[in-house]
């Protein structure tokens, strides 16, 4: 199976930029992980598009990672597709843990599941598959 990159960029540039710019973009990264979701659920009351939920989960997780932009490139984010899910976590606790890293403790594990979120994908059937490597049997 061939590894993608994370669509952070793409999924935000497809669903957030017509309407709103960096400015709001970058107000809602900042935000809580609850509160930007509650903000995201909200999109369909305030504007015409309809916008399906898993595109919303979508939108909401890459909107998550993208607050590892501060400090890495898509080059080094798309590194965390080869991780299992607790190498993800433990990358993330040890993000959290430096200064300025934008994530706290509390933060880790939704932001994980972010991560998750952007790599699954679908099997071509309509069914989800993660795209976490797995080593080999």
């Amino acid at each position: 199976a061939a590894l993608r990159p994370l669509r952070v960029r793409e999924i935000i540039r497809q669903n957030c930029v017509n309407c709103h710019n960096e400015r709001a973009l970058g107000a809602t990264v900042s935000m809580e992980p609850a509160e930007m979701q509650r903000t995201i659920e909200r999109l369909p009351s305030h504007t015409s598009v309809n916008i399906p939920q898993d595109q919303m989960e979508r939108i909401s997780a890459s909107l998550l990672v993208a607050r590892c932009a501060r400090c890495h490139g898509e080059e080094t984010l798309n590194l965390m597709v080869l991780k299992t899910v607790p190498e993800r976590i433990a990358t993330i606790r040890r993000m959290a843990a430096l200064p300025g890293s934008g994530v706290r403790a509390d933060q880790v594990l939704a932001t994980a599941q972010a991560f998750e979120k952007i790599i699954e994908r679908d099997d071509g059937d309509g069914n989800r598959q993660s795209g976490t490597a797995q080593p080999p049997r």
